[in-house]
């Protein structure tokens, strides 16, 4: 089904889906606005600390891994070292420990 509407001395011929679809674009008043810190501004102090791991990180990392890795060999006794560790940490390997 169309429809002819006369606009402005021209005929259009608008289809039905044209009639449906009508677009509106609106505009918000409210802005944001994200200010980045120049290198002076930084506090080198906390940087490095947020940027790189501790020698704490690592060793809490290394105890979590143990744990992970006993409760794991404790769940599957059958199962080796290698495979444990890969299902444990290589990606697209689905383990969930809650099971």
């Amino acid at each position: 089904m169309s429809r002819i509407i006369l606009n402005n001395n021209h005929f259009l011929i608008m289809s039905h889906v044209d009639i449906i679809m009508k677009k509106k674009v609106t505009f918000s008043n409210i802005k944001f606005v994200r200010l980045i810190q120049t290198r002076l501004e930084f506090n080198f102090e906390n940087f490095i600390c947020d940027l790189w791991w501790s020698a704490k990180d690592y060793t809490n990392f290394k105890v979590d891994a143990f744990d992970e890795m006993l409760k794991f060999r404790l769940k599957y006794p059958d199962i080796c070292y290698n495979d444990r560790k890969d299902i444990l940490y290589q990606p697209n390997n689905f383990y969930d420990d809650n099971e």
